[in-house]
């Protein structure tokens, strides 16, 4: 059994609403990560299809982390890794990422967990300086609950 990262408060927090944040959790790795993800964008020629990034819509590159050493590390790193254990259980299962880069506001989603009976946890990494009016990411509490008819 892997020691705890999170604390009971943090959990239930979690558990309660949906998502945790965890400002300057890696920024000790900050400049790596994002050298990473910017030599992920110049290998791709852009997201969409390979397209350049217009700064007009969301471009995205699927699958993202797997295609780089760093970006892959980040999995065994055990602040990711011990908060992903605390959340989900050490059997957790890896399952997919993504890298995007964002313009204008992006609709309110899911990520699609609907479609499965399993818990799961999506990590962002945030690469810009954000605030309230420069593309904060919003959360809709309670919205990670698939029973309810609100979620």
């Amino acid at each position: 059994m892997l020691p705890h990262h999170l604390s009971p408060t943090q959990i239930q927090f979690f558990q309660t609403f949906g998502y945790l944040g965890l400002p300057g959790l890696l920024a000790d790795r900050a400049q790596e990560i994002i050298a990473a993800f910017e030599d992920i964008w110049q290998e791709h020629g852009g997201g969409h299809n390979g397209q350049p990034h217009d700064g007009q819509a969301r471009s995205c590159i699927v699958p993202f982390i797997d295609q780089h050493e760093t970006l892959c590390s980040l999995l065994d790193d055990e602040r990711i890794n011990g908060l992903l254990c605390d959340l989900l259980g050490d059997d957790y299962n890896y399952a997919s990422s993504d890298g995007n880069y964002y313009a204008g506001d992006t609709q309110w989603h899911s990520d699609g967990f609907k479609q499965t009976s399993h818990r799961y946890v999506k990590i962002a990494f945030y690469l810009d300086e954000l605030d309230a009016d420069t593309g904060c990411l919003r959360v809709i509490p309670g919205s990670h609950v698939a029973q309810d008819t609100y979620a």
